[in-house]
């Protein structure tokens, strides 16, 4: 047989692998049951003493000439590795032995071992390969370690079922790599052939013990094919090509509620709010942007939030802050303060507008990308006096592996009041560095003004200047971690 590859042919390139390098395994207790080359008929041998070995190898010459393989006798039952042809069953009885069943196997069976008080047969694959490639063109077998059986041997029951659990898969060690990383979506080198299933779960960790990466992860199986599948993480997990890859049996890692927190990145974040004004024909546009850093345990950075501007009947308005912070941030709860300047707009009676020094305190409770509710106050010295001047609050909720609903709104003396539902979606990356979020939003905002300057004659109104500019508004923004 040759293999065609374009105008190309390959010899194929044939690998057996032997019991000493871990040939494949499978139980024997567990493989599929044919009735293809099973006689019409039990052939029982007469009874007679002597080594159960050489009784069982009489009786093959006779019954099954093309069964010549290693023999693992079981109490009553005798089991044999019968090459390509799989495994024979025989039963010890009182008129003798007879054929209880044949097993295929999925490769040759040359011999068997016990393992967790199960009776496994090894089996050889072949697969193809490019010469001069590492690329698998054909079936590839399961990459299997090496497995010492138990010294004391114990009875094995023969139980069926028509496929090894992924448990099984486990024990022996069936070990794939990761192909390809593609944000929360990872694809592996394991597959249907090597008892993955779609309710299988496969963890992954780095071969370098000293990674941060070493920690295992948990993921779920999102599609599977013969010798391939993709795997679905959860945010900020990290895995990486080439990254080990078994079957197993404990629970993903993956977490909504409160993922992994994310240090040691850049982070800018930005937001605009296009608003239609109800009434008089005008508008405007609320706005923030914010650049921080996360490291182990504090988060820094400098925000303009919010800024703006809105018009309508030749009034026009601008609120504004900017301010530098710093906080302690943990997995689940965040603190900090921030300092800088901000507008003042609403003023009340004998005040004209302005601004002034804004001191703003920030709370967050619960994880940055998980469920978390935070909220930021500002205070404001105005006129050699501090004044309370505005409240923002956030609520986050975690759809799914990659989107978020988040609840937020406030307003304050600066001038503006605004609330609004929001979807943040991951739509590169993993969540930490070189990840890219968007975020869509609609709602409601108003920006105002009211203020009236101090005058000679207190009565007179004529100079106070009120003006609101306020309606539906759709946001668009994201941010990017670096």
């Amino acid at each position: 047989m040759r293999l065609n590859f374009g105008q190309r042919a390959v010899a194929p390139l044939t690998i057996a692998l032997s019991l000493a390098t871990g040939a494949s395994a499978l139980p024997v207790a567990s493989l599929p049951t044919s009735s293809l080359d099973a006689p019409s008929a039990p052939t029982p041998t007469p009874p007679e003493n002597g080594d159960p070995q050489q009784r069982v190898r009489r009786f093959l010459s006779e019954s099954a000439p093309e069964c010549t393989g290693v023999i693992q006798v079981m109490g009553e039952r005798a089991y044999v590795a019968c090459g390509a042809k799989g495994v024979l069953t025989l039963e010890s009885r009182a008129e003798g032995f007879v054929i209880v069943e044949r097993r295929p196997t999925s490769g040759e069976a040359v011999g068997f071992f016990e393992q967790d008080g199960k009776l496994w047969v090894r089996i050889i694959q072949e697969r193809a390969e490019v010469v001069g490639s590492t690329t698998p063109l054909g079936p590839v077998g399961p990459v299997v370690e090496p497995v010492t059986s138990p010294k004391s041997a114990s009875p094995v029951t023969s139980e069926s079922s028509s496929a090894a659990p992924a448990s099984a898969n486990a024990a022996v060690e069936v070990v794939g790599k990761v192909l390809e990383v593609n944000g929360l979506d990872v694809s592996v080198s394991l597959g249907t052939a090597d008892g993955i299933t779609e309710r299988s779960r496969l963890a992954l960790r780095s071969p370098n013990p000293d990674d941060e990466s070493a920690r295992r992860v948990i993921g779920r199986i999102l599609r599977v094919s013969e010798h391939r599948a993709t795997v679905r993480l959860g945010a900020n997990e990290i895995v990486e090509v080439g990254d080990a890859v078994r079957a197993t049996d404990e629970p993903i890692t993956a977490s909504r509620v409160a993922p992994d927190r994310v240090s040691g990145v850049w982070a800018i974040r930005g937001m605009l709010r296009p608003i239609l004004n109800i009434g008089s024909v005008g508008g405007g546009v609320l706005g923030e942007v914010q650049a921080s850093w996360r490291s182990s345990h504090f988060h820094v950075g400098a925000s303009l939030e919010p800024v703006g501007i809105a018009s309508a009947k030749s009034n026009t308005i601008a609120p504004w802050s900017v301010y530098a912070f710093g906080a302690f941030d943990s997995w689940l709860f965040s603190a900090g303060l921030g300092l800088g300047a901000q507008s003042v707009n609403d003023t009340g009676f004998q005040t004209d507008a302005g601004s002034g020094i804004t001191l703003v305190q920030l709370l967050r409770i619960g994880a940055v990308d998980g469920l978390h509710l935070a909220a930021r106050s500002r205070a404001v010295i105005f006129h050699s006096q501090t004044d309370f001047s505005g409240l923002e609050v956030e609520g986050q909720i975690t759809v799914s592996s990659d989107a978020w609903l988040i609840f937020r709104g406030g307003g304050g003396t600066l001038g503006y009041g605004y609330g609004e539902i929001a979807i943040r979606d991951l739509i590169s990356g993993n969540g930490r560095a070189n990840s890219m979020f968007l975020e869509i939003s609609i709602g409601g905002a108003g920006v105002y003004r009211d203020a009236c300057p101090p005058t000679p004659i207190v009565t007179s109104f004529d100079v106070c200047q009120s003006a609101t500019v306020g309606g539906p508004l759709v946001g668009v923004g994201g941010e990017w971690r670096l």
